[in-house]
């Protein structure tokens, strides 16, 4: 998934293309049309495969005198951060970013809906540049939310500057309404066939020498479809007479493929593309370590320069592609010859990558391959990882290639699907997940050798479903299990001092706190911030206001650091971090922490309930000290509902009666330092400046479409507006969303 080409620049500065090969007949025709079209933000370029898509937009924008920035998208783009990434990067190769506008993109763990999105077109709109940016195959995307990342290029390209779409299928776009604006150009497969002259042209050009009949009636039967054009002239070149008789069908071509021009080529240069068809992106090395030969660089060179559907992808030719029609005919044509080396290549492949530290096509080739225990270890040590760093849809991408049957019987499957479920706030499978952990068997090994027991404590401490007695004893139980160089050890330290905190045994919960926070320090920066909280509460149950002022200070270093600030999990730093400043007298930050705290309380789910509660209790205190009786009425009312969840939490209820109290006061009506608005509202607002339905809505917050049909109608009621466009800009003004 890398955009090296787009990273490609030429000596006056300008990104270009990737450039095309001899042999290539220009197209003029259709650049024209792109040129006339300059003043359209969008271009769509949508037809199937073999019409040539890329290799036009190449030579256009070789031609064109703005600078270019290349995603070539995969699969694995699907997930939207790895796309938002990627287009990131490219635009920060064609104009620099500020380094903070660019990390408030790239590490942000905050929805895309309300931060990043806003924040993707606010960056867009200020670059200077002139820019042509190509998404090239986008029918890879599937995922709402990566056509979310689409629809924001889309809406938000600069004057200019176009967005340049490039698809086997139309786009989930709203196309008719982007063409009615004249924001939209479509090039499509009519516009690609080619005509007779350009077809004879590409005959000549490919060293074909044939008269103007005969070439007129090869581009006839071909019907203009440029691949199949491609292909006559490669085995026209090979032998004389008779003529390639097919038209524009992708079998048709595919047999083609197969039974002519493989047949015509040296068995050494054959079994090489059959062999390293397994691969989707190619270099000489991948290939030497999987062929278990040397020289694989000159052969993929030679293999491109004699137009053998293999195409460099960056201007310095390290990296290849087979065309995917052609790729396509090779793979099912290998797993046809010999699915045993097939599976060996794969797993030489998942090797390789593995030790140049791409995990994410490591962990796919050893899904290729079969082989289960290369699969668990790599996806138990990598999960966390990307995980812990906003990755949760590549995580949920591999997972997704395994069935039910796959997962339940391989530990290190089932315990990253249940913590995957807790990161995307899938309660439900979550404590699907946790109920398999827990009736399997507890002396199993996971991949680094802990006992599933441990596993199955540590998921049951962070559903915390039942007493904080319960969640205490699993938490410990983890730890104990856990080996002395697992960073989730710091977890279980930091759940167990939370549980004994609320249980009332501070010094107990002092022990855990402390400890974690030394185990967080070396393996699991996250951990530690959350132990420095803890003991931060710890002050304050204790009236040390500046003794938790200093312990938040730390926790905001690494905060700093790892810019974990849009954690949602980093709420209750926040919500603690509010309470002081607003004892100490400091309202201004107590609010800006107050509304932050609100926004990732928002996120979190209805998992670790104490959590929820201890944020809307320090909140409602905060919230009062800053004179808004009706903020903290909401919340406790939220706190309140969850401790039904709680048997044995009687601090909190306490806590919860005496705030309650103190909250009983004249309403105080909505404003930008006043907000009652549930952190269940929050998250459906964050939405609505979306494109999507409430039914895709629910499906993202994994709720019923009723329920964020009812949420939207009290943000409309508590905003003062009737509709979806009116809240979102009213919720803009007051602070609520970024504009």
């Amino acid at each position: 998934m890398q955009s090296a080409e787009a990273a490609a620049r030429e000596p006056d500065g300008r990104g270009r293309g990737l450039g095309f090969r001899d042999g290539i007949v220009p197209r003029p025709r259709l650049i024209e049309a792109l040129d006339r079209a300059a003043d359209a933000p969008v271009v769509l370029v949508s037809a199937g495969a073999g019409y040539g898509k890329t290799t036009l937009l190449s030579q256009w924008v070789d031609a064109d005198p703005r600078a270019t920035a290349w995603v070539a998208v995969t699969r694995g783009h699907d997930d939207p951060v790895a796309l938002l990434q990627e287009v990131v990067e490219a635009l920060h190769q064609v104009e620099p970013l500020p380094p903070k506008h660019r990390r408030g993109l790239l590490a942000t763990q905050a929805d895309f809906t309300s931060v990043r999105l806003p924040r993707l077109a606010g960056i867009l709109a200020e670059r200077s540049v002139p820019f042509v940016l190509v998404l090239d195959d986008t029918h890879h995307l599937d995922a709402p939310l990566a056509w979310e990342v689409v629809r924001a290029l889309a809406d938000h390209v600069p004057a200019s500057s176009q967005l340049v779409l490039v698809s086997r299928d139309e786009p989930p776009l709203p196309l008719t309404r982007m063409r009615a604006d004249r924001r939209l150009f479509v090039l499509d497969a009519t516009d690609l066939c080619m005509t007779v002259d350009e077809g004879c042209a590409l005959l000549e050009a490919s060293g074909v020498d044939l008269d103007g009949e005969r070439a007129e009636r090869i581009v006839d039967q071909t019907e203009g479809w440029p691949v199949a054009l491609y292909l006559a002239t490669l085995v026209l070149r090979e032998r004389d007479g008779g003529e390639p008789l097919f038209a524009g069908d992708d079998q048709l071509v595919a047999d083609y493929l197969r039974d002519e021009l493989l047949q015509v080529l040296p068995d050494s240069t054959r079994d090489f593309l059959l062999r390293t068809s397994v691969l989707e992106r190619m270099s000489g090395a991948v290939c030497d370590a999987i062929l278990e030969q040397t020289g694989s660089a000159d052969v993929l060179d030679a293999a491109a320069r004699s137009n053998l559907l293999v195409f460099p992808t960056d201007r310095r030719r390290e990296f290849f592609r087979y065309h995917h029609l052609f790729r396509d005919m090779l793979r099912f044509e290998f797993h046809r010859r010999d699915p045993v080396l097939e599976r060996e290549l794969h797993r030489r492949a998942s090797v390789w990558f593995e030790a140049q530290g791409d995990l994410d096509v490591a962990i796919g080739h050893a899904i290729d391959a079969g082989d289960d225990d290369r699969i668990d270890a790599l996806l138990w040590g990598a999960a966390p990882f990307f995980l812990g760093v906003g990755r949760s849809a590549t995580v949920g991408l591999w997972l997704s290639r395994f069935t039910l049957e796959q997962v339940r019987p391989r530990p290190a499957r089932f315990v990253t699907a249940g913590i995957h479920a807790f990161t995307v706030g899938n309660m439900g499978e979550l404590e699907y997940w946790c109920t398999v952990a827990s009736e399997f068997a507890p002396d199993a090994e996971l991949p680094d050798g802990v006992p599933v027991g441990a596993a199955a404590a540590l998921l049951r401490a962070i559903v915390a479903k039942g007493s904080l007695a319960a969640m205490r004893d699993d938490a410990a139980r983890a730890y104990e299990l856990d080996h002395s160089g697992s960073a989730y050890r710091s977890v279980a330290r930091q759940i167990e001092g939370a549980a004994w905190r609320l249980l009332g045994d501070s010094a107990r919960a002092r022990a855990c706190f402390e400890e974690g926070a030394v185990i967080g320090r070396l393996l699991a920066r996250v951990a530690e911030v959350h132990c420095l909280a803890g003991l931060a509460m710890l002050a304050v149950d204790a009236d040390d206001w500046p003794g938790a002022s200093t312990l938040l200070g730390e926790a905001f270093r690494v905060i700093d650091d790892l810019d974990l600030e849009e954690r949602p999990a980093m709420a209750l730093v926040y919500t603690t971090s509010a309470l002081v400043h607003a004892r100490n007298g400091d309202s201004a930050s107590a609010r800006h922490d107050l509304k932050h705290a609100i926004f990732l309380l928002s996120m979190l789910s209805t998992v670790g309930s104490w959590m929820g509660i201890e944020c809307r209790l320090l909140l409602g205190r905060a919230a009062l000290l800053l004179g808004d009786q009706a903020l903290t009425r909401v919340l406790c009312g939220e706190a309140e509902m969850l401790l039904e969840r709680i048997p044995d939490s009687d601090l909190q209820r306490g806590r919860l009666k005496e705030l309650a109290r103190s909250a009983d006061a004249e309403s105080i009506p909505l404003s930008l330092t006043a907000t009652p608005m549930t952190p269940a509202e929050l998250r459906v607002l964050r939405y609505l400046p979306t494109h999507l339905t409430f039914a895709a809505i629910a499906d993202e917050l994994f709720v019923s479409r009723n329920t964020v049909k009812t949420q939207a109608i009290s943000i409309y009621r508590k905003l003062g507006v009737t509709s979806r466009g009116p809240a979102v800009e009213a919720a803009r003004q007051l602070g609520l969303l970024e504009g």
